[in-house]
């Protein structure tokens, strides 16, 4: 049987997760700043990839706290589908029985 763990180390998988949160969080404010400020703002379609990658946390924590976004229910579709994929990756990730190759 295959583990993902066995191909993407915990300690590497916690730091690549938090990095990517990082920058959808920053990626969410910076948007809001620039939306604020006039200047060119980030597309949508650059936070969608962002959040695929695995920034959703910081995306959606963005979404709450900064109120960017959060009215265009288009928006949420990509952040919700990502959301859902990243959240079956870590469940396979813990519980590699679910997955047997």
């Amino acid at each position: 049987m295959i583990e993902p763990s066995a191909y993407f180390p915990l300690a590497a998988l916690t730091r690549y997760l938090t990095a990517l949160t990082a920058i959808g969080f920053g990626s969410m404010v910076w948007d809001n700043l620039s939306a604020r400020a006039g200047i060119e703002r980030l597309s949508e379609r650059t936070i969608a990839v962002v959040t695929a990658l695995g920034g959703f946390l910081g995306v959606i924590a963005a979404g709450l706290f900064v109120r960017h976004k959060t009215s265009k229910p288009e928006f949420w579709a990509p952040v919700a589908f990502a959301t859902f994929l990243w959240v079956m990756f870590l469940i396979a990730y813990f519980n590699p029985w679910i997955i047997p190759f």
